[in-house]
C-alpha cells in the first residue's frame, strides 16, 4: 500500500518519468514481488505516451 500511494500520485499528475524513477529507487525490502516491480516499470516505459495527466 505504501508503495502504491506515491506511485499513483505521480501517475495522476502524468509524471511518468518520476513514477519510473521512484520504482527504480525502491529498496528490495519494500518489494514483496520483484517480478511485479519489473513488469510495472516495463509497462510504464512502453505506455509512457499514452498515460495522461488526470489532475
Amino acid at each position: 500500500m505504501w508503495v502504491l500511494y506515491p506511485l499513483t500520485g505521480y501517475l495522476w499528475l502524468g509524471r511518468v518519468d518520476d513514477a519510473i524513477t521512484y520504482l527504480q529507487l525502491l529498496s528490495a525490502e519494500r518489494i514483496k514481488r520483484q517480478k511485479w516491480l519489473n513488469q510495472t516499470i516495463n509497462y510504464l516505459e512502453r505506455h509512457r505516451e499514452d498515460i495522461p495527466c488526470d489532475a
